[in-house]
């Protein structure tokens, strides 16, 4: 059987996938046009965030060999 191929712009967005099986992705609004932003939003930008388990059947299709 061939090797399934992975979706390049999605690799690049999703970190990890934990043992459970949740995708972890940095949050938006972190990179650019921040100076209008309140600082608590620019705060809480920096940190890791879940992705919705809702995703999890499509992030699997694109992502086959995320460990």
């Amino acid at each position: 059987m061939p090797k399934l191929k992975t979706h390049k712009a999605a690799s690049k967005r999703i970190l990890k996938r934990t043992q459970s099986g949740v995708f972890m992705a940095r949050a938006m609004s972190a990179q650019h046009l921040t100076g209008g932003k309140a600082a608590r939003v620019s705060q809480n930008a920096r940190h890791v965030r879940a992705l919705s388990r809702a995703n999890k059947k499509n992030l699997t299709k694109l992502l086959p060999y995320l460990r």
